[in-house]
């Protein structure tokens, strides 16, 4: 595995008004070698592409582990789970 890579930070809030900073992560999980063997390329003859697997992830400042529900709307899970709202231009 790969070392988390940090794209940015957005603000959010929850319905009680208490601010978050989530910051958005990616990471690397496994890479695989593309040749032109690959019924689903469009390489040359010869030719191979190294294909990265990222996965996208959002943690809170606390590093709690935010799940994405829609453009602008996430939830922090546990015991009560809390939903986060945001219409920053930064959030995914």
């Amino acid at each position: 595995m790969g070392t988390p890579e940090m794209h940015g930070r957005f603000p959010a809030k929850d319905r009680e008004g208490n601010e978050y900073l989530l910051s958005l992560y990616t990471m690397v999980t496994h890479s695989t070698l593309v040749t032109e063997t690959d019924a689903t390329t469009d390489l040359p003859q010869g030719a191979a592409i190294d294909q990265e697997n990222r996965v996208l992830y959002i943690l809170t400042e606390d590093r709690q582990l935010v799940l994405r529900l829609a453009k602008g709307k996430y939830k922090i899970s546990g015991l009560i789970d809390t939903l986060l709202y945001s219409d920053d231009p930064q959030a995914p």
